[in-house]
């Protein structure tokens, strides 16, 4: 599933959208993701679905070059099992787009038929982050500097690691890791362009390499948030020398 078949972008800018999978018939392998279709100067940033996960981010990218078009596209996951002849075998499936739409103050999906990409003339913000590529041990924190480029909008300005969409939550972070708010700064004022989002790793936190993950810049329209642009970075959390020995 694909949370939103709308996907719009300005030369310069990421977007992040939610791949939900459902899970059938004992499999638990990962899903690598790809996009078919996309416009000339676009490109969807290597992804996957680990091995026992329902989720993962999709980011699209558009190149500062990048020409006004649109573009109907396919979001296909790939996956790996093994037949009853004990070979293993590629099986693919498309994503199937969804839209939101709010009634009665809930927010619900409705399915389309296609999802489209489309790259404006210009963005009205821009999100970059450092580090971009960070490591967390169980008990570790790390701060992930943001940087905002403000073109049209000027306008308050907040950052997440959740995706949203209208008042509805799509995703969660990976299990045991945790936004520590105290130490982040997440509500911009007015032309503020610096922030920073505090991620830190439980005790508990369950390990996982190089998975893609992205910092929000989000809007309030109506009272409701929306989200705009995305930082990507890519995180891992290392496994505790106790869980190694025990491999």
């Amino acid at each position: 599933m694909l949370d939103d078949g709308r996907i719009p972008l300005g030369p310069g800018e990421s977007i992040a959208r939610v791949i939900t999978v459902e899970r059938r018939n004992g499999f638990d392998g990962e899903v690598k993701l790809s996009v078919r279709g996309l416009p000339k100067g676009v490109q969807a940033l290597e992804s996957s679905v680990p091995a026992g996960w329902k989720q993962a981010n999709l980011v699209l990218t558009a190149a500062a070059d990048a020409p006004m078009d649109i573009r109907d596209v396919q979001v296909v996951g790939t996956a790996m099992i093994t037949g009853l002849d004990r070979r293993s075998h590629a099986i693919k499936r498309t994503a199937k787009p969804f839209e939101t739409f709010g009634e009665g103050g809930q927010t619900n999906y409705s399915p389309v038929r296609t999802a489209t990409v489309a790259v404006g003339e210009g963005s009205d913000l821009i999100l970059e982050c450092a580090p971009k590529e960070l490591t967390l041990h169980p008990g570790e924190s790390i701060t992930i500097k943001v940087k905002i480029t403000r073109n049209n909008y000027k306008g308050p300005l907040e950052l997440n690691v959740i995706v949203w969409n209208l008042t509805q939550r799509l995703n969660k972070l990976p299990e045991g890791v945790v936004l520590d708010e105290l130490q982040s700064k997440t509500s911009l004022g007015e032309n503020e362009t610096d922030g920073q989002v505090t991620l830190r790793a439980l005790p508990h936190a369950v390990p996982f390499e190089n998975q893609q993950m992205v910092v929000l810049g989000q809007i309030t329209y109506n009272r409701v948030f929306m989200t705009r642009v995305a930082a990507p970075f890519r995180m891992t959390v290392a496994r505790t020398e106790a869980a190694a020995i025990q491999r």
